[in-house]
């Protein structure tokens, strides 16, 4: 079975490919991304994220990240956060 195409449709898609953007390989701004990737690991924080938050009715709570753990604890004191502070880096 033979394909069969009109003539100006053809031309459109050999245009189309074409007319491809080539890309070269660039020096500079592979290093670039390279030194970007590099700086966010090296600069990795395993510090946790303390927030304190108030909810609409007044309560107060402490939310922690830890991102060694990948976890999120929540607390309902200071005292609990400093447990937990206490227990994360004192008894290894």
């Amino acid at each position: 079975m033979k394909l069969t195409t009109k003539t100006s449709e053809y031309h459109r898609l050999e245009f189309m490919l074409s007319s491809k953007p080539q890309t070269r390989f660039q020096p500079l701004q592979w290093l670039k991304q390279f030194g970007d990737v590099l700086i966010a690991i090296l600069a990795t924080n395993e510090d946790p994220i303390v927030r304190q938050i108030c909810t609409r009715s007044g309560e107060t709570y402490w939310k922690i990240y830890d991102p060694m753990s990948h976890r999120v604890i929540y607390c309902s004191s200071e005292n609990e956060v400093r447990g937990w502070f206490d227990r994360r880096y004192y008894s290894r």
